[in-house]
């Protein structure tokens, strides 16, 4: 259902479906590699213990207000 509003949302727009779709994909790119670099920062987090908690709080801080 979603994605047929979406389709539909596209045609309407005619010339500028093709540029909404492309910057949509980067969207999801980023979203992804921010997904993955926070999953990253827990793993470093899980295996330095609490000593590194700040550290990787900040990380994760910035890619949060980034996703």
């Amino acid at each position: 259902m979603r994605e047929q509003i979406v389709a539909s949302a596209l045609a309407a727009l005619g010339e500028d479906s093709q540029k909404v779709q492309e910057e949509a994909g980067l969207v999801r790119q980023r979203l992804s590699a921010v997904q993955s670099e926070i999953n990253n920062l827990l793993g470093v987090l899980a295996k330095m213990g609490a000593e590194a908690a700040a550290l990787v709080n900040e990380g994760l801080t910035r890619l949060k207000a980034e996703r």
